[in-house]
């Protein structure tokens, strides 16, 4: 389980426009909480693809992870996969298609891969 601690947010940077999604999670060895802050530019996205999470796919290392624990601790990372955190809902294709709308609509083209449920 997780809390979302700010919803997805679109910020303009030197760079480009940023996708942040930041949530809060429980270690589940030692109770503790850490939080995670996901972060890719919206260029780098390439496609949406579901299998157990939907998931953004992008570029090699374009997707900044900083987890931060409680004592402040922090450990940053890259990867290629932003996750939506979205899982439970099932038979959501549409979900799919209508975020490549979205991305179009805003000026740039991914496309939707796999999506199972």
């Amino acid at each position: 389980m997780f809390e979302v601690i700010k919803p997805y947010y679109i910020k303009d940077s030197l760079g480009g426009k940023f996708l942040t999604l930041e949530i809060k999670k429980q270690n589940y060895y030692n109770k503790t909480f850490y939080t995670i802050r996901q972060e890719t530019e919206l260029s780098k996205i390439k496609t949406i693809v579901k299998d157990i999470n939907v998931i953004f796919d992008t570029e090699p290392n374009a997707v900044t992870i900083t987890e931060t624990e409680e004592n402040g601790k922090q450990h940053i990372y890259t990867e290629n996969m932003f996750f939506l955190r979205l899982s439970h809902e099932k038979k959501n294709d549409k979900l799919g298609k209508e975020l490549v709308k979205a991305f179009k609509k805003s000026g740039y083209t991914i496309k939707k891969e796999f999506w199972y449920d």
